[in-house]
């Protein structure tokens, strides 16, 4: 029996994304088989380049988004969750990135409101790149 895992990975096969960065940005995009249907009927195929067209299904993703700074802090439960920030930014984080966040905070460098804030005025922003 097939998982939903299994799908979405011969989803992904299927429509060639091979690279590391697409099948990074794929991790986070598509969590669903629904969201494989969504990009594969709305984005692809938009742009010449496939990174592109997942890119534009990023930005519909977060354009309907409800995800509020008080949902955000409640959800990390005022730590750094990998998993967290992946599903609110859907940006890939790796152990190391986490833990430059949680430093920076713990320095008082910035803060989960001052990240999700900088976030929501430029959302197409690297998320490390607030924090640096």
């Amino acid at each position: 029996m097939k998982t939903a895992i299994d799908e979405i990975g011969n989803f992904l096969d299927s429509i060639g994304v091979s690279s590391d960065k697409e099948r990074e940005l794929a991790q986070v995009l598509f969590k669903t088989v629904e969201c494989c249907n969504d990009f594969y009927i709305g984005f692809l195929g938009r742009n010449r380049h496939m990174i592109d067209d997942m890119l534009d299904y990023r930005e519909h993703k977060l354009s309907i988004a409800d995800v509020t700074v008080d949902k955000f802090i409640k959800l990390c439960d005022n730590k750094v969750n990998r998993e967290i920030f992946e599903l609110t930014f859907l940006q890939k984080f790796d152990s190391d990135s986490v833990s430059l966040i949680d430093k920076a905070i713990s320095k008082g460098k910035t803060s989960l409101i001052d990240i999700f804030n900088n976030f929501q005025k430029n959302p197409n922003k690297n998320i490390l790149k607030y924090v640096l």
